[in-house]
């Protein structure tokens, strides 16, 4: 079944077996001085539904038969001045109007927008944000709210009757049109200006990196040229504007953002609550009181990721699925049962994971609800900050910050690796480098600008980072890039977003005791910071430190041979591996008999 999704209400009904010809297959060919009839698609044993006026003028129903009144018979009168329709019934002289008590008659004009649907000369109807369609139950009348409307059976279409209009009745529909309009325009335009005062006073608060402050430029200069120019803009374009400035204070889709916890500020700053992504045996969202997002920096003992967010929003609300680039995992709402409160559920799979529903609070704050449980809000939980559904009358606030740029700290060797989830341009004191051979005891590196023309770093590219000579540098602030090309770059490191456990016999680069290079991971402590790249486990390394040279010469990292102890794998003769040897019998990994003394 073919379905269509529209915010707020519409109103369904579909026409067919009735001649092609009388049909309205375009917006163009409707004519104020005709009428219409509105036929939903028969059923099989229900005959034709027809929309006509009922209960003496002042509800809409649906007939199955065709009156030899005017009370089917119907005006799509378009505005001169706005361009918006009216739906008006030539009988009661009212127009349909959509109100909670049902679909109505009103002697006050109510526009109406018309929809095509995949099927040509099939329409869809908009009134008051109000949807309806035609149907053989509930008096042929049907209400729903934010669902997805199968088309099928409810879409509608016009047909043209032979009855015109005479100019007293078209003169009658313009003055009612006219009055309604004036005051619809009052009131919009006294909309916009709040809507104006709301933005300029968000901009003022200086938080230009945040959501929750608007776009507002275009619905400005709109109101502006209005006040000198009233025909200027149709009420239609400032609507569309302004819901336009209304949208922009959400968060934008794929962009990554930082997320603050308000309910828990620190007597520092009311930004340090940061919602990120831990593992505890298993990956969670949690709360982690954070003052930076330098990437594999330790905040008061645990490694945290830099803690980016994308948004992805779903259907055509305010609804959004939350994604964690570093732990590649989309965290949606679960399902619970016996009307319990909703949890969190971390998902491999877009589609896996259900929405939240944004609420927007003003002052640049958001609540996250369920889109299940009204009522029932995303919170930080308890001692251990864990974040989690909660039904509260004062639920908790959210600060959503762009990030821009992301701060790379090099130490004072000069060198560094780095692995990020997100794309950044580097500057031109680094140069990144990419391990492309292993021959003999040498591991070749190549410069990554070689491969990709440019000083982008594709996200999750695991690289060496080196900083020119005359450079003292030692935090570089590089901006996000988006929509950089993945290009297929041989590279023998491997990269890690997350705080992760690497193989044993793996490398990772720090200042050791042969000077900078990459060195054997100590067996009993095999953590690796959040984006840091190395040079995993294989047969074909054999010594316990990887020192590297970068000169005019070459670009090379050199293995040393294996002329003493200290830079072989050793073994106990239980064959347990030897990190730090004492005096004793140790075996190499190519069999030889090592005594250390």
């Amino acid at each position: 079944m073919k379905t269509i999704k529209y915010t707020g209400f519409f109103i369904g009904m579909l026409l067919l077996g009735i001649p092609a010809s009388a049909q309205i297959t375009s917006l163009a060919d409707l004519d104020n001085s005709k009428s219409y009839t509105i036929i939903r698609q028969p059923d099989s044993d229900a005959g034709q539904n027809i929309l006509t006026a009922a209960e003496n003028g002042t509800k809409v129903s649906v007939s199955t038969n065709i009156s030899e009144t005017d009370d089917d018979n119907w005006v799509v009168y378009q505005s001169p001045q706005t361009g918006f329709r009216y739906l008006y019934n030539l009988a009661y002289k009212t127009f349909l109007t959509n109100t909670t008590d049902g679909c109505t008659l009103s002697g006050v004009a109510s526009p109406c927008y018309l929809i095509e649907t995949s099927h040509t000369g099939n329409w869809l109807l908009m009134n008051n944000n109000m949807l309806t369609g035609m149907a053989t139950e509930n008096n042929g009348i049907l209400f729903s709210k934010n669902e997805d409307l199968a088309t099928d059976g409810i879409a509608f279409t016009l047909t043209e009757t032979t009855r015109t209009i005479n100019e007293d009745e078209l003169a009658d529909i313009k003055a009612k049109v006219a009055e309604a309009e004036e005051s619809i325009r009052t009131t919009l335009l006294e909309e916009i200006q709040t809507l104006l005062e709301e933005a300029i006073r968000m901009e003022a608060m200086g938080k230009s990196d945040f959501a929750g402050n608007y776009d507002y430029a275009d619905l400005k200069t709109a109101y502006e040229e209005v006040s000198g120019n009233p025909d200027s803009y149709s009420n239609e374009e400032l609507e569309n504007l302004m819901q336009r400035t209304k949208a922009s204070v959400y968060p934008k889709e794929g962009k990554y953002y930082r997320i603050f916890n308000l309910a828990r500020p620190t007597t520092e700053s009311p930004l340090t609550n940061t919602l990120t992504i831990t593992e505890s045996g298993s990956k969670i969202l949690s709360v982690r009181t954070m003052t930076d997002w330098l990437p594999g920096i330790s905040q008061d003992n645990p490694i945290d990721n830099i803690c980016l967010f994308q948004f992805y929003k779903t259907g055509t609300g305010n609804s959004y699925i939350l994604y964690n680039p570093s732990a590649r995992i989309y965290a949606g709402e679960g399902k619970s049962e016996n009307q319990a409160p909703p949890f969190i559920t971390l998902q491999q799979n877009k589609a896996d994971a259900a929405p939240y529903d944004l609420v927007y609070e003003s002052n640049l704050l958001f609540r996250f609800e369920s889109s299940t449980q009204p009522g029932v809000y995303i919170t930080a939980n308890g001692e251990s900050n864990c974040v989690s559904f909660d039904k509260q009358e004062d639920p908790e606030k959210w600060y959503f910050q762009e990030i821009k740029s992301i701060d790379v700290p090099v130490g004072n060797s000069g060198y560094a690796t780095l692995c990020l989830p997100c794309a950044i341009e580097l500057p031109n004191e680094l140069e990144a480098y990419v391990a492309v051979k292993q021959q003999d005891q040498t591991l070749y590196v190549q410069k990554l600008a070689d491969y990709t023309g440019n000083n982008i770093l594709p996200a999750y590219q695991p690289v060496i980072l080196k900083r020119q000579d005359d450079c003292s540098t030692t935090r570089f602030t590089c901006p996000i890039v988006y929509d950089a090309p993945q290009t297929d770059i041989p590279n023998l490191l491997q990269g890690v977003t997350l705080r992760s456990a690497i193989a044993e016999g793996s490398y990772i680069l720090y200042q050791g005791k042969q000077g900078i290079g990459f060195y054997l991971v100590d067996p009993d402590d095999r953590t690796l910071n959040p984006n840091k790249a190395y040079l995993p486990y294989s047969d074909s390394y054999t010594s316990n430190a990887l020192r590297f040279d970068f000169d005019d010469m070459t670009t090379s990292v050199t293995i040393p041979e294996t002329n003493g102890e200290q830079d072989e794998i050793l073994y106990d003769l239980s064959g347990r591996r030897v990190s730090t040897p004492i005096k004793g019998v140790y075996i190499t990994r190519n069999g030889k008999k090592r005594i250390v003394r």
